[in-house]
């Protein structure tokens, strides 16, 4: 029967749905060799590439940089919206109090590159003004301390000559991959003999359990305290903010797509706001959900209502948004995982398990008590602004710089 192409041909007319799996088979037939040797490919290759710089010395021939006050941070690329940059721009501030210039050493950029659109994100989005940017391939000095911003770099930073060397964990890393090489060396950079700092509660205790210890940990900041909260019962903007990020699957996003279409059904009189990446549904959603994308830190802010809820997800280190959603009145809700409870206490969030029914119900449960959680949590956030976590890391950074 599976070799009778007439059968086959009457059985795709009679179950025209089953077209899909006519592809699945023809491409796994005659296709699929191919595509798990080029998936294995590029992930040997990096694997490849980092045991080189594991195991050799490519920094040959390099001279210690003539100013002290400088740290080179080995970091993948430069960009707005992703790889934990801004809070990184954040720490450079603290450092710029202090005197301190920071050198971005970029692993994935080409040598031949002026750096132009790097420049411009530090220059203007995250206004640093004490700073240069290089290709770690290029580089001919070593400043005397370094700082790794992800596992990748924390592996290139092993044989880098700095002789201060700092790893600022941002995410559990290793949580990011299935189990695999790549999980595997994520989590072996904890045990590396570098300085951990660490952000949040939750992942310093990991790093602490999995690693050698945490030398600094800090809290999670918040922009401006209290800024522009205007706190009234009867306040109610009916706003439901959503933040996607359909490129991380750490972020839920297949539950919310799908709370998403219940929310459109459940709550018609509220306006929903879905921002955070730029994403292209394929799937119409109902009239009053509206895909914003990505956006300045600024706009999001400026969205940010008090009386509005606010719904955000992170199945590892939480996400910076739901620190700032609090901090402008809003009520939030949050996936109830431990690396969410121990940054956030109960009575300031709502938490679900990770259901869409479950999300629902706790976005109800928002909107019920809404309106005297409002005054209640007014001046009881206790995050402190980033600008006095960022001056305890150049605090702490500054002492460990040669003088």
């Amino acid at each position: 029967m599976e070799n009778n192409v007439f059968w086959h041909f009457r059985n795709l007319i009679r179950h025209p749905f089953s077209t899909q799996w006519y592809v699945k088979k023809i491409l796994k037939k005659y296709f699929k060799r191919d595509l798990i040797d080029n998936k294995q490919r590029d992930e040997i290759s990096k694997i490849v590439e980092l045991d080189t710089w594991y195991h050799k010395n490519l920094f040959g021939g390099m001279i210690p940089n003539a100013a002290l006050n400088t740290v080179d941070w080995i970091v993948p690329d430069f960009s707005e919206h992703s790889g934990g940059h801004r809070t990184i721009s954040r720490m450079c501030k603290g450092l710029e109090m202090y005197g301190i210039s920071s050198r971005f050493l970029l692993l994935n950029s080409s040598t031949t590159s002026d750096f132009a659109f790097q420049t411009k994100i530090i220059k203007e989005v995250f206004n640093l003004s004490k700073f240069s940017v290089v290709s770690i391939k290029n580089v001919q000095e070593y400043s005397s301390a370094s700082i790794a911003t992800s596992w990748e770099s924390s592996i290139v930073q092993t044989n880098y000559p700095s002789p201060e060397k700092f790893y600022f964990v941002q995410d559990a890393e290793h949580l990011f991959y299935p189990s695999s090489s790549e999980s595997a060396l994520a989590l072996s950079t904890y045990s590396l003999p570098t300085k951990k700092i660490v952000l949040g509660k939750w992942l310093a205790k990991q790093i602490e359990h999995l690693g050698t210890g945490v030398d600094l940990a800090l809290d999670f900041g918040i922009t401006a305290k209290n800024a522009e909260r205007v706190i009234s019962n009867s306040i109610d903007p009916k706003r439901i903010i959503i933040y996607l990020q359909p490129s991380k699957p750490r972020r839920g996003t297949p539950l919310i797509i799908q709370l998403l279409h219940l929310v459109g059904q459940e709550f018609p009189e509220y306006e929903v706001l879905v921002l955070g990446e730029d994403f292209d549904p394929t799937v119409a959603f109902a009239s009053n959900i509206t895909f914003l994308g990505a956006m300045s830190e600024s706009e999001m802010l400026s969205r940010f209502l008090p009386g509005a809820i606010g719904l955000v997800i992170s199945h590892s280190n939480p996400s910076l948004v739901p620190f700032e959603m609090l901090n402008r009145g809003m009520s939030v809700c949050t996936n109830g995982e431990w690396s969410n409870k121990i940054d956030f206490s109960e009575g300031d969030i709502e938490f679900f398990i990770p259901l869409p029914s479950q999300a629902l119900l706790a976005l109800k449960r928002a909107v019920t008590k809404n309106v005297k959680v409002i005054e209640e949590r007014e001046n009881h956030f206790p995050n402190q602004e980033w600008e006095a976590i960022a001056n305890k890391f150049g605090d702490y950074l500054s002492k460990k710089l040669p003088t």
